[in-house]
């Protein structure tokens, strides 16, 4: 299977249903690459200057690897995410540890959890640690594990 490679100012992928990366599969390119849709299967790497996806469920089943920043956001209002789940809920945006040592990005950049916001009366959905969206992590460890979260 040959991998798929783009190049250009920017890579996007819109879909109102899935995005799916199947496995053997490869998503490469130099420029940002952003993945909008509800539910993202990565079971292939996937390769970015820059990597933004907005989901209310994703599998990161392969690697992900930024250049610089990785962003993840909700699409859903009201939507929580948790971070270091056993298994992914259907309510929620959840991450395994599994999946979160499959983004890798460098110590000095960011990855960001936005939490979109809730309903007509402005609240807005917590993490887990109890603030509000957005939230930045930083690979502070070598084990690959996501400390120190800063939030706004």
């Amino acid at each position: 299977m040959q991998p798929i490679s783009a190049g250009h100012s920017s890579v996007s992928f819109n879909s109102g249903t899935s995005f799916a990366l199947n496995p053997g599969a490869t998503l490469a390119t130099t420029s940002p690459l952003t993945i909008n849709a509800p539910v993202i299967n990565l079971n292939g790497p996937v390769n970015a200057q820059n990597v933004t996806f907005s989901t209310d469920s994703i599998a990161v089943n392969s690697a992900v690897t930024s250049v610089t920043d990785i962003n993840i956001s909700t699409r859903t209002g009201s939507r929580a995410i948790n971070l270091g789940v056993a298994a992914d809920s259907a309510t929620s945006l959840d991450f395994t540890t599994a999946e979160l040592g499959n983004l890798v990005n460098g110590s000095s950049n960011a990855l960001r959890l936005t939490a979109t916001s809730g309903g007509a009366d402005g609240s807005k959905p917590d993490l887990t640690h109890g603030d509000t969206e957005p939230c930045t992590y930083r690979r502070l460890d070598r084990a690959g594990a996501w400390r120190n979260p800063q939030c706004h």
